[in-house]
């Protein structure tokens, strides 16, 4: 995409031209959740689930509920309790409107009945220096690209959004073991093809990802 489109309407300019690319298999895109997002939110022709044909998963990963250190949270809880003292006082980044990292943090918001200011930025690049500067007070942080700040401890991790501990993160609760139920959320990335993609070639490529993975 060109770097100075929006980064949802990059996605949405993608799937327009995956939409119209030959059903042959040789013209694919590597989607996440946010794209199956931005299209209940945004204006747009298509549907990555109804216009598209599904090929494979490739990944998938939690998130981290990370906190500046100077935040008087040492637990989910103490968290929930602090946010709700001070209702819109702190401030959570996020990769964009719209984003897995802003969803998952207004799932929270809904489970625990409080209420933060949400700061987008455009990618977790820029979040994560006013996040380790202390200038944001927390973020739903994917669980891979936090673990620097977090053994270097410029950051700490209060739990993890995945239904069982991380491997990276054993010592870390879940969001239920740290008495915040249903909030579950694990983003992925994935390959589409064209809609009408014969199944032999969508299993083709499927079986040849799986492999590579």
């Amino acid at each position: 995409a060109r770097g100075d489109v929006e980064p949802h309407a990059a996605r949405l300019v993608a799937l327009e031209i995956l939409g119209e690319a030959a059903a042959d298999g040789h013209t694919l895109m590597m989607i996440s959740a946010t794209t199956v997002i931005y299209p209940l939110l945004y204006t747009s022709r298509l549907d990555p689930a109804r216009d598209f044909a599904p090929v494979s998963q490739v990944t998938a990963q939690g998130y981290a509920l990370v906190v500046h250190p100077s935040l008087p949270a040492k637990s989910v809880l103490e968290l929930v309790q602090y946010a709700k003292a001070n209702p819109d006082k702190l401030t959570y980044a996020s990769s964009g409107i719209g984003s897995p990292i802003h969803m998952t943090t207004e799932l929270f918001q809904i489970a625990t009945g409080t209420r933060m200011t949400h700061v987008p930025y455009k990618g977790m690049g820029a979040a994560y220096a006013d996040l380790v500067g202390g200038r944001i007070s927390f973020s739903f942080a994917t669980i891979i690209s936090s673990q620097g700040h977090i053994r270097n401890g410029r950051l700490r991790a209060l739990a993890v959004s995945t239904a069982k501990r991380a491997p990276a993160m054993p010592d870390t609760p879940t969001m239920a073991e740290a008495g915040v139920p249903g909030v579950v959320v694990v983003n992925w990335y994935g390959l589409i093809a064209p809609k009408m993609t014969p199944k032999t070639i969508i299993d083709r490529v499927a079986t040849e990802t799986a492999k590579a993975v």
